[in-house]
């Protein structure tokens, strides 16, 4: 992947900033990735998608070939500590 520099005006990277500060996104780069879909035609959009998508699952599977998977008894144990760290990371943002 390649990397852009871009200046926003101080309007726009406040509002970049605000989106992250309230979870909207989990950073500037995945805001930025999803306003560029938006703009792309449909079909290449989704071709971008698939692809990044294909890249992450490759990612995952060499850190389980590495050792570094988890093992889940609780599927919805698990899911439910999730929700209760994003909810405690928001809050301590909104603080």
């Amino acid at each position: 992947m390649s990397t852009l520099k871009v200046t926003l005006p101080p309007a726009l990277d406040r509002f970049v900033r605000d989106q992250v500060a309230a979870c909207e996104y989990p950073d500037a780069e995945t805001l930025v990735h999803e306003a560029i879909l938006r703009l792309m035609p449909r079909d290449h959009a989704d071709a971008f998608r698939v692809e990044r998508f294909n890249a992450l699952v490759q990612e995952g599977l060499v850190s389980l070939d590495r050792g570094e998977g988890i093992v889940v008894d609780d599927v919805e144990a698990f899911f439910d500590e999730i929700q209760a760290e994003i909810e405690s990371e928001t809050a301590a943002r909104a603080a």
